[in-house]
């Protein structure tokens, strides 16, 4: 949970702080995050997307399973 927090944050400074992820790891992240809130903004002005669970994540493009296993083994709780 607190990974997916981090996550939607879309602050590149946290995310790239996880475990496996560089700065451009966690552009791409923000950047696919920024892509689908475009896309969810039509229906409604303030919709932003989170991520709501760790196989969620890991469809993001830029990120597998084996990221997503190293962001969560590299999170203090």
């Amino acid at each position: 949970i607190h990974l997916l927090s981090i996550i939607n944050s879309r602050d590149i400074s946290q995310i790239k702080l996880l475990k496996g992820v560089g700065v451009k790891k966690a552009e791409a992240i923000v950047d696919c995050l920024c892509e689908m809130d475009q896309n969810t903004a039509n229906q409604d002005e303030e919709a932003r997307f989170h991520i709501s669970s760790l196989a969620e994540l890991s469809q993001l493009k830029g990120v597998g399973v084996k990221s997503v296993q190293s962001m969560r083994n590299g999170v203090l709780v």
